[in-house]
């Protein structure tokens, strides 16, 4: 009886809290986006092979970076959980860190050997956008979305100099990747 009663408790606990995700504070309409990245600017960039950034880590002191024949473009995923607001702000520099000691260093890292790195910020929709897309999580992740494109398109005209790249990204990163 106590072991059912202990499974009932963990599962509501967690039905609870995934709840805050759920709930949108205002429709997406009601609340004005942050403003726009402007990609021509360093710091629009949580990792650029021309910027110190946790991207450029390696296992080990014996290996080094050189400049590859090959570029990656880096999308990271959802990291914006916390908040009211549908799109993160790019010039959140809490959040931006987050971003840099977290999904840069751990997952867009490990492509520091194959490639240079190109991993812009982006107005990601919040987490609670992939619950909630009828009344405004749709356009949170468009929005976020179009960021996404402009920074590839950027780095397209200003960055790759007609070298071969791959689109790397994980979870909100991977839905964007999907549409470019």
């Amino acid at each position: 009886m106590h072991k059912h009663l202990f499974y009932f408790l963990i599962i509501a606990i967690a039905a609870t809290s995934c709840s805050s995700y759920k709930k949108a504070r205002d429709v997406f309409n009601n609340m004005p986006p942050p403003p726009p990245p402007e990609y021509s600017k360093d710091a629009s960039w949580a990792a650029l092979p021309i910027k110190e950034n946790k991207a450029k880590l390696l296992p080990s002191d014996s290996l080094s970076l050189s400049e590859n024949e090959v570029d990656v473009f880096f999308i990271h995923p959802t990291i914006f959980i916390k908040g009211k607001d549908w799109n993160a702000d790019v010039n959140n520099n809490k959040l931006n860190k987050q971003i840099c000691k977290s999904t840069i260093k751990h997952q867009a890292s490990v492509f520091n050997g194959a490639g240079n790195i190109y991993a812009p910020h982006y107005r990601q929709a919040h987490l609670r956008s992939f619950f909630t897309e009828e009344i405004g999580g749709h356009q949170a992740l468009m929005l976020a979305y179009q960021d996404v494109k402009n920074a590839f398109q950027y780095y397209l005209d200003h960055y790759n100099n007609n070298k071969p790249f791959i689109i790397a990204a994980h979870s909100q990163g991977s839905f964007h990747a999907r549409l470019l």
